[in-house]
C-alpha cells in the first residue's frame, strides 16, 4: 500500500472511524497524487482488462481539474492510501441546469469490503453550486 504524506495537493474532505482506524476521504491534486498511486492505477487497469496501453497523462488530469470538469479523490486508512476515484463533471445533455458526474476510475484495493460500500463526494464546480454525489462499488 501507499503511505500518504501531508501535502498541499491533498485536502481533507471527510474523516470517519472504521474498526478503530481513521479513514480519510480527500480531494487530491492529480499532479501530487497520481505519482503516489501509480501502483493502484496499474492494479485497477489490470482488473478492468482494457486492450490498450496504460499511459495516464498527469497533465490532462491536472487541466481537467483546473477547468472544473473533473475531481480526484483518495481514500486512506490512517496514512495508507487504499483507493482513488476520478470523476468527470458536466451539465446534463437533457437539462444543463443539472450537473452529472461520470466515473473515470474507481478502485479500492482492500480485501475487507466495508470501505468499498459507499463514499460520499462533495464537488465544487466553479460555475455551479456545491453538489453531492454518491459513488458505489461492490
Amino acid at each position: 500500500m501507499i503511505r500518504m504524506a501531508r501535502s498541499e495537493g491533498i485536502r481533507m474532505e471527510k474523516r470517519v472511524a472504521y474498526r478503530s482506524r481513521m479513514v480519510r476521504i480527500d480531494l487530491a491534486d492529480p499532479g501530487v497524487v497520481i505519482p503516489a498511486i501509480t501502483k493502484l492505477m496499474v492494479d485497477n487497469w489490470d482488473e478492468t482488462g482494457f486492450d490498450f496501453e496504460f499511459r495516464p497523462s498527469v497533465d490532462m488530469y491536472r487541466l481537467a481539474v483546473e477547468a472544473g470538469i473533473m475531481f480526484v479523490m483518495v481514500v486512506a486508512i490512517d496514512s495508507e492510501i487504499i483507493g482513488y476515484c476520478s470523476m468527470a463533471i458536466h451539465p446534463h445533455m437533457h437539462n444543463p441546469d443539472v450537473i452529472v458526474a461520470a466515473n473515470d476510475a474507481l478502485f479500492v484495493a482492500l480485501s475487507d469490503g466495508g470501505i468499498r460500500n459507499t463514499f460520499t463526494l462533495k464537488v465544487s464546480n466553479k460555475s455551479r453550486e456545491n453538489r453531492e454525489f454518491r459513488v458505489s462499488a461492490k
